[in-house]
Formats: C-alpha cells, sequence, structure tokens
C-alpha cells in the first residue's frame, strides 16, 4: 500500500508537470483583452495569498500600497495568477514569516505593479537564471516554469519585468505595462 501511495503521488506530480507545460506551450497573445485595473489585480491576489498562509507555519504580514495606477489592456485572470505566483514565491522564500507588500502607481503615465518582500534575496548567481523556464531554486518541489509564465504573462500584455534583489536584502518584483488610454478600467 505505501509504494502504491507513493507510485499514486508520483504520477499526480507527472500529470501537474505535464499540464503546466502544456500551458506554458500555449500561451498566446490573442488572450481576452479588457480593461484591467491592477488595484483589482492586487486585491484579489492577496485576498488568495491571505488563504494560503493558512497553511504557512510562521504567517507573513501582507500589505497593500495602492496608488492609481491607469488601466491596462489585457487579461485579468492572467495578470492575477502572475501575481498570485510572485506572492506565493516570496511566502516559500519566508519560511520564518515576513513582509510582503504589493504596490502599484503610476509610473511616468504607465501602470506599475510591485511584489516586495523583506526576505533572505537572490544571490546573483541565480538571479541571472531566474526567468529561464526549468530554472529552479525548490529542488523537486519546483517545476522551473512558474517565473518563465510571468515573465510571457507580462510580456503578452506590452509590459516588462525587473527585478531588484541583493542577498540579505528582499527582492522586489517590478511589472510595468503600458496604459490602455481612453479606456475605463473594470
Amino acid at each position: 500500500r505505501d509504494n502504491i501511495s507513493q507510485m499514486r503521488s508520483i504520477v499526480e506530480r507527472g500529470v501537474q508537470t505535464i499540464q503546466r507545460l502544456q500551458g506554458f506551450s500555449r500561451q498566446s497573445s490573442e488572450a481576452t483583452q479588457e480593461s484591467v485595473a491592477l488595484n483589482r489585480v492586487a486585491q484579489e491576489a492577496l485576498a488568495l495569498a491571505r488563504s494560503r498562509m493558512a497553511s504557512h507555519s510562521h504567517p507573513c504580514l501582507l500589505q497593500e500600497q495602492l496608488g492609481t495606477p491607469p488601466p491596462i489592456r489585457g487579461s485579468f485572470s492572467e495578470l492575477l495568477a502572475a501575481v498570485v505566483h510572485l506572492i506565493g514565491n516570496s511566502l516559500d522564500a519566508m519560511p520564518h514569516g515576513g513582509t510582503i507588500t504589493v504596490r502599484t502607481e503610476d509610473e511616468k503615465g504607465e501602470a506599475l505593479l510591485q511584489v516586495i518582500d523583506d526576505g533572505p534575496g537572490i544571490p546573483p548567481e541565480v538571479k541571472q537564471h531566474l526567468f529561464e523556464p526549468f530554472f529552479t531554486t525548490k529542488g523537486e518541489a519546483g517545476t522551473g516554469l512558474g517565473l518563465a509564465m510571468v515573465c510571457g504573462t507580462v510580456a503578452r500584455h506590452g509590459g516588462v519585468v525587473s527585478l531588484d534583489t541583493e542577498p540579505g536584502q528582499g527582492a522586489r518584483f517590478s511589472l510595468k505595462f503600458p496604459a490602455a488610454p481612453g479606456v475605463p478600467a473594470k
């Protein structure tokens, strides 16, 4: 029975990996285009993270700092998944707790969303590979697709991802998007 249980677990992980690969390979720039308010993305991502944090051994403080970013064109659900992933990575990087801040603002007419943590930071030799598909620091617990998918999602929305980090200084992921002029946000 133990062997069957282990085999079932291995097969389930394999299926999940295949599903992620399929999702990654099917990403298209033809995703639903709607007006998206980054403040709503930030709020919903934090709400989802709070429920995940209930199982976290040392809860983190989740903060929101919402500015007035302009609406952008894109897929709300794809953007939400990207931000949830970034918050999840921050939670994983801080097993003893810490603070995660999701910030939005208008930066010179562009929409900016940041996920900032005060965790251990990321060493330069890891930072240079973070957005590569299949690169992971989580061992068998990770597939190495998450940050590559975040980068792909942001790029499909005409945006760019940047990372500011130093060992011992936390991490700041910044997602910057062009504004959708004249479009009211939903």
